[in-house]
C-alpha cells in the first residue's frame, strides 16, 4: 500500500481550515480519521505532513559481510537442510537465528539445496 498523496494531505486539511467538520472530510475525501487526525497533528507540531520516506525494514541478522561466509558455508554442505544449516550457523556464531531467517538469507543469496540423490 502506497502512502496517500501531499496533494490528497492538502486538500484534506485546507477543508478542515475551512471549517468542515471531521466526519464530513472523512467522508468526503475516504480517510480514515486516524490519518486525519496524524496529519493535522504533524502539520500542527512540525508543519510538515508529507509521508516518511521508507525505513527501509528492520536490520538483516546475516549480514552483507557474512554473505560470502555463507555461500561458502552452503557450497560445502550442499546436501545440508535449512534446519542443518541453521545449527551449523549458530554453533559457529554463537547466535541463535531460525530456520526461517537462515533460510531467507540463502534464497537471498539465490542459493538452492542440491541433493547428491
Amino acid at each position: 500500500m502506497s502512502a496517500y498523496s501531499v496533494d490528497l494531505r492538502e486538500r484534506v486539511l485546507a477543508a478542515l481550515d475551512r471549517g468542515m467538520p471531521r466526519s464530513e472530510v472523512v467522508s468526503t475525501f475516504q480517510i480514515s480519521l486516524s490519518s486525519l487526525k496524524r496529519w493535522y497533528a504533524a502539520r500542527r507540531d512540525t508543519g510538515e505532513f508529507a509521508p516518511k520516506p521508507p525505513s527501509g525494514g528492520p536490520e538483516l541478522s546475516i549480514t552483507s559481510a557474512q554473505h560470502d561466509e555463507l555461500r561458502a558455508h552452503v557450497a560445502a554442505c550442499p546436501d545440508a537442510t535449512i534446519a542443518e544449516h541453521t545449527e551449523q550457523w549458530n554453533a559457529a556464531h554463537a547466535t541463535s537465528l531460525s530456520p526461517s531467517t537462515v533460510g531467507r538469507a540463502i534464497r537471498r543469496l539465490g542459493l538452492t539445496r542440491k541433493k547428491s540423490h
